[in-house]
């Protein structure tokens, strides 16, 4: 998972949600369900454990500045 959030530029922060507390966006949902898939876990929700943090450690986690309002949208606090 490393070797493929390495080569990622970028994760846009337009397109992801937060439903529950939990972060959901396309792009890890369907990395997720591609190594499911591939049968290198048992769960796309066991991918997520390898996925996410690969990501931080890029620093390419989306929404990173930005924090869920009450209607699951991402906000920027510092701006007004």
């Amino acid at each position: 998972m490393l070797s493929v959030s390495m080569c990622v530029e970028s994760v846009s922060d337009d397109d992801t949600k937060y439903v529950g507390g939990r972060m959901r966006d396309p792009l890890f949902t369907g990395l997720s369900k591609a190594v499911a898939d591939a049968g290198l876990t048992s769960s796309a929700e066991e991918a997520l454990l390898y996925i996410i943090p690969a990501f931080a450690r890029c620093g390419l986690l989306p929404g990173k500045d930005l924090f869920p309002d009450k209607f699951g949208s991402l906000v920027n606090p510092l701006q007004g």
